[in-house]
């Protein structure tokens, strides 16, 4: 089988999170689900099915998805707004290139459940969502070397103020340039 360039370097963002995510895995001592949300062609999800059952969810098919899933025992899939999708109990949640606020989606619906997650936040909104947090980060800018990081900054304190450990990680610039991992363990 002939691969695009295009999976080839999808193959090897899915890989490089995997490898930073996964050992974070070790929370689960009873059998758990893998939810990967925004899940596009779903190449993470099919790297922990070997560990857990995975579950799919974006709000639209990608062509590269049925290829994915082929050779996975009965995954199961949900084409739906991830905003109606309800999290199963004992799940983990992981996400690549969550657009905007789909990030903070994530995040809320993941602290809601108290289930662990793993996302690297893509396309950036203007604005950070809009927390409660007891005590907030420093909104000026000029503190932080991106804009992005400020947004970062204020997701993670709200995982912390909700009982996560918190884990901010990078993977290789050359293979995407939206390279943060934010990884939120309940404690």
């Amino acid at each position: 089988m002939n691969i695009s360039k295009k999976q080839k370097r999808a193959n090897k963002r899915a890989l490089a999170f995997f490898e930073k995510v996964e050992p974070f895995s070790t929370y689960f001592s009873f059998p758990y689900t893998v939810v990967e949300l925004c899940a596009g062609n779903g190449n993470v999800g099919k790297l922990f099915s070997e560990k857990a059952e995975v579950v799919f969810v974006d709000q639209r098919k990608v062509r590269g998805l049925d290829r994915v899933v082929s050779t996975m025992d009965q995954p199961t899939i949900f084409i739906q707004d991830i905003r109606d999708y309800e999290l199963p109990d004992k799940s983990a949640v992981v996400a690549v290139h969550a657009c905007g606020y789909l990030t903070d989606i994530i995040i809320e619906k993941s602290v809601i459940n108290r289930s662990p997650l793993a996302v690297i936040p893509c396309c950036y909104p203007t604005k950070s969502w809009s927390y409660d947090l007891k005590s907030p980060p420093d909104p000026r800018l000029l503190n932080y070397p991106k804009r992005e990081d400020y947004i970062d900054t204020v997701r993670t304190r709200f995982l912390i103020e909700r009982g996560y450990d918190v884990t901010v990680t990078t993977i290789d610039k050359k293979i995407t340039p939206m390279n943060t991992i934010l990884i939120g363990i309940p404690n």
